[in-house]
């Protein structure tokens, strides 16, 4: 990598994939699919327990963004991470991510806290959006200066999504990594039970780790400041599969 940062940052690229399932035949799609998968058994693995599988069906339809840089002439992915639209998995009889793990934690007062949450933004005609497999290449981890731009990056991406489709964004940030130290920087809140008190963390049952249900309705002003940043990168996103009608595209 580029040691000057604006330097490095010319050769970066954010590309998204999405419906895999529906044009899986495009070498392109195919090809990009892979190298997410790859990214997360490469940023998962010395991490997450040996029998932990980071991928799901939800993945054949989310939408799949790749942060790289071009090395002579090859994309090499450095961040990557998945939205879940819930109407699409709807749509497709897929189970929505987050609800279907609280379905299995044993944890009550969080799965009616975000069905409440769900179901308010249903009366609204308002999209759901699940942000999740968040991973960066082991190098960027050691590079704090390249970290911390492509995680303003990422905020840029989220800031995006939420004013694009007006969506509710969900989240669920792994305590041990304190992701939502920066997620709450971004807008995200925890999430508030019924007797309106900030609900604790879980256990994932699925990858062990305790986790922070969070929530963002509406970006901070830094979040804001992170996307007009880079303007310019999010407007040169390079699109690959087919592209869902969202609900909130029927509503407008």
């Amino acid at each position: 990598m580029a040691t000057n940062l604006v330097e490095w940052q010319k050769n970066v690229q954010i590309k998204t994939v999405e419906q895999v399932y529906r044009s899986y035949d495009d070498p392109t799609v195919a090809g990009l699919f892979q190298q997410v998968i790859a990214m997360r058994r490469r940023g998962y693995g010395a991490s997450y327990p040996p029998h932990f599988v980071a991928v799901d069906a939800s993945d054949w339809l989310d939408r799949h963004y790749l942060v790289g840089e071009q090395r002579h002439g090859v994309f090499e992915p450095l961040a990557g991470f998945r939205i879940t639209t819930r109407s699409v998995n709807q749509t497709a009889h897929i189970p929505f991510p987050l609800t279907d793990a609280l379905a299995h934690a044993g944890a009550p007062s969080h799965d009616r806290a975000i069905h409440q949450l769900i179901s308010e933004a249903d009366k609204r005609s308002q999209e759901v959006q699940y942000l999740s497999w968040l991973t960066f290449h082991p190098s960027v981890r050691q590079n704090p200066v390249q970290s911390t731009w492509l995680k303003e990056l990422a905020v840029a991406i989220f800031c995006h999504e939420i004013q694009t489709h007006r969506s509710l964004f969900l989240t669920a940030a792994v305590l041990q990594f304190k992701t939502y130290r920066w997620f709450g920087q971004a807008g995200y809140q925890r999430i508030v039970g019924e007797q309106r008190e900030i609900l604790s963390s879980l256990r994932n049952p699925f990858s062990g780790f305790d986790v922070e249900l969070m929530v963002m309705q509406q970006p901070s002003r830094w979040a804001e400041d992170c996307m007009g940043q880079n303007q310019g990168l999010l407007a040169r996103v390079e699109s690959h599969g087919v592209l869902p009608e969202l609900a909130s595209d029927r509503a407008a």
